[in-house]
């Protein structure tokens, strides 16, 4: 849907541009793809706004609204192509350092789990 919005944002039409359609297939099949890999990704299920937030996190987030608000759609297209591919980034920065990727389960809190972690 980002990609839909920023190329009719910037006033091209998929019969403008050459190899659109390719380019649309290409990002459907990887966000697809991607949805039934065992890649882990970032939840954010760690951010808790019910405690104290450190002023440092309210700064980066009126920063991060002030950059949004630049460029909406360019911005937030960046940013969920940068989220899309970093989870295969950090797979192969862990693979790369040596340290062990679990690809199955990345939570400890289920019992049945247990074994799958060593």
């Amino acid at each position: 849907m980002g990609l839909i919005w920023v190329v009719t944002d910037l006033g091209e039409t998929a019969r403008s541009l050459h190899g659109m359609v390719w380019l649309a297939c290409g990002f459907t099949l990887y966000a697809g793809l991607t949805m039934v890999t065992n890649i882990p990704f970032y939840s954010f299920k760690e951010v808790n706004f019910r405690r104290t937030v450190p002023f440092i996190a309210i700064v980066a987030i009126a920063l991060g609204i002030a950059v949004i608000t630049i460029h909406p759609p360019i911005v937030l297209f960046g940013v969920f192509v940068v989220y899309g591919l970093s989870g295969y980034g950090v797979y192969v920065w862990k693979r790369m350092k040596g340290k062990p990727v679990s690809v199955i389960s990345t939570s400890t809190d289920e019992p049945d789990e247990a074994g799958l972690h060593r």
